[in-house]
């Protein structure tokens, strides 16, 4: 790990009786003599052969967010596994059973794919800025909860069916398997939802997010008269032609540039849309 303090990374071996290693016997960091915040410990390695204190795990906190917008889909499938399975229990004559294990299953899934993917996932604290980085230790929820309901749901239905006595009537076997058939569909367009996927969704929503500041910007400043023509130096005031490309855009007066109504046109890879004020 690094100072939050120096930021500089602590680790390695100091030289005995040096500044260094005096303040790594107080438990402060052997670079700037910072102490350490709430949960962490600098000190010499463990002699005895003991294991060292696990370090904590740290993730992105904006593909934390990310994966969590996912929640209440996923949620929604936990639950309608639950519901299915409780349903066909109780249906197999296990009242007790499919009760227990809908309310389970639901209760289970509203704590964890509704409240805690909706939980804030604050970064740790660095105290050289005073803010709170990208670094956080809220993990992003998966889907083994919503895959575990659905085969523990079928499980329940399959096995409470065969004790039932009810093997006689097929119709009932026919439904088990394709509610929660039709219930695997619905779940399967969530699976790609993983952390790694998170990670670049995040990165593409940034991009979204400043791509959308910057067109508001630019109409802002069209509208004041502050754009001109790339070509002939002309203010902006009726028809033109623009073509965005990273954070930038080339504008193109009417006259500078061939203007189509409701149109676009592409040029060396860059496409220009018509439009007017």
């Amino acid at each position: 790990m690094n100072c939050p303090r120096c930021g500089k990374p602590i680790g390695g071996y100091v030289t005995a009786g040096s500044t260094a290693a005096s303040r790594v016997s107080k438990g402060l960091c052997p670079h700037c003599g910072g102490s350490m915040p709430r949960g962490y410990k600098v000190g010499f390695a463990n002699s005895s052969g003991s294991k060292p204190r696990p370090q904590p795990t740290y993730y992105k906190a904006d593909a934390v967010k990310e994966i969590g917008r996912k929640g209440p889909y996923k949620g929604i499938c936990t639950i309608l596994n639950g519901v299915l399975g409780g349903l066909f229990c109780i249906l197999n004559h296990h009242l007790v059973i499919g009760i227990i294990f809908a309310v389970v299953i639901i209760a289970a899934a509203v704590v964890y794919y509704f409240l805690y993917a909706d939980a804030p996932a604050l970064g740790k604290y660095d105290y050289r800025t005073g803010t709170f980085s990208n670094d956080t230790q809220t993990s992003p929820i998966n889907n083994g909860l919503m895959i575990a309901s659905l085969a523990a749901g079928l499980f329940l239905s399959l096995a409470t069916y065969r004790n039932s006595g009810l093997q006689s009537g097929r119709g009932r076997l026919y439904w088990i398997l394709g509610t929660f058939g039709f219930s695997l569909i619905l779940q399967a367009f969530t699976w790609r939802h993983t952390y790694k996927w998170a990670i670049g969704a995040a990165v593409q929503r940034q991009k979204d997010e400043q791509k959308m500041k910057f067109y508001e910007y630019f109409l802002e400043q069209l509208y004041k008269g502050n754009i001109k023509c790339g070509k002939c130096g002309k203010t902006i005031d009726s028809l033109y032609s623009v073509a965005f490309k990273d954070d930038g855009a080339i504008v193109l007066c009417d006259e500078c540039f061939p203007w189509k109504k409701n149109g676009q046109t592409e040029v060396g890879g860059l496409v220009f849309r018509h439009e007017s004020m």
